[in-house]
């Protein structure tokens, strides 16, 4: 799946970058493609939740933000989910 880059510009506009806390610059990177991080639970082998990302990366020294796709408007949830 892919993110529209006009979605991610807007969130850009929204959100007015600061500069990375590590380095300092403020030259971010946004993939355009949303990642998963799965809760890890050692009694089962099953995916209990999904949380849906964006990457924000500096591009001068590499420090990566997680975004929720979902709570930034990116991705709209899963059609069961929604009320």
């Amino acid at each position: 799946m892919q993110i529209k880059r006009e979605k991610i510009e807007q969130y850009l506009k929204k959100i007015q970058a600061k500069p990375c806390a590590l380095c300092g610059h403020n030259d971010w990177t946004v993939m355009d493609r949303p990642f998963s991080l799965i809760e890890y639970d050692e009694s089962i082998y099953e995916v209990s939740y999904q949380y849906v990302t964006i990457t924000i990366c500096c591009k001068n020294c590499g420090n990566t933000l997680l975004i929720s796709a979902r709570v930034a408007g990116l991705i709209e949830p899963p059609k069961e989910v929604q009320k």
